[in-house]
This record gives C-alpha cells, structure tokens and sequence, in this order.
C-alpha cells in the first residue's frame, strides 16, 4: 500500500497540472474569442458606415435622376424650338424681301426725279436754242 500513495500523489499532481493547462488554455481561447469579437464588432461598424455612405450615394442619385427631363420631354421641347426657329428664319426672309422691295422703291423715285430733272433740263436747253434762233 506504501507504493500507492507516490503514485495517486503523483496522477494528483498530473491532474493539476492539466487542470492548470486547461485553465490557461480556457484563457487563451476567451482571451481569443474576446479579441476576435472586438475585431468582428469593429469591422462590422466600418462595413455599416460604408453601407450608410453607399445608401447615401444611392439616395443622391436617385434625387438627381428625378431631376432629369425625360428623353420624351426633350424631344418635345427640341421640336417646339425647330418650329419656332422656322418660323423666326421665315419671319427674318419677308422681312429681307421687304426691304428689297422697299430699296427698288426708293431707287425708282430718285430715278424719276432724276429722269423729271433731266427732261426739264433739256426742255431749258432747247428753249435757250430756240430763244437764240427766234432772237437772231
């Protein structure tokens, strides 16, 4: 019996020792788990802050798109504009021919007044001739 008692000393001491081992090693993996938690939480606050930011830009996006005129809406309006510049161009024409008009008009008077002066200027020539003939 006197040789039982080193070893049930001995496996008591064995047994502390990996009580002690899985006492540390408990640690460790808390220690580990805790870490790996505060590295989970932090990452995934970072993931969230970058998920609010995308949701953000999503949302500017989406209020400047409601901004934007419609293809249909534009292609209106660029009709609306080729009628007015026809009729402006149409507008502008008359008006050039008008004052065509306006400068034959003008010319023609001048060239009446011109052809009215001349007559009478050669009507005064031919009366000084005739005046000089009936004189002599």
């Amino acid at each position: 019996m006197s040789d039982d008692v080193p070893l049930l000393k001995h496996l008591e001491l064995h047994v502390q020792r990996l009580e002690e081992a899985i006492a540390l090693s408990d640690k460790s993996t808390r220690d580990r788990f805790c870490a790996q938690e505060k590295t989970t939480k932090l990452l995934a606050d970072a993931l969230e802050k970058r998920l609010d930011g995308m949701n953000e830009f999503r949302l500017a996006l989406t209020d400047q798109a409601s901004e934007f005129a419609s293809r249909a809406d534009l292609d209106t309006l660029h009709n609306l504009i080729e009628a007015d510049l026809r009729i402006l161009r149409e507008a502008r024409s008359k008006l050039e021919g008008a004052a065509s008009q306006a400068d034959v008009g003008k010319a023609m008077r001048y060239a009446v007044i011109g052809a009215v002066a001349a007559s009478f200027g050669i009507l005064i020539g031919v009366g000084n001739i005739l005046l000089r003939m009936a004189g002599k």
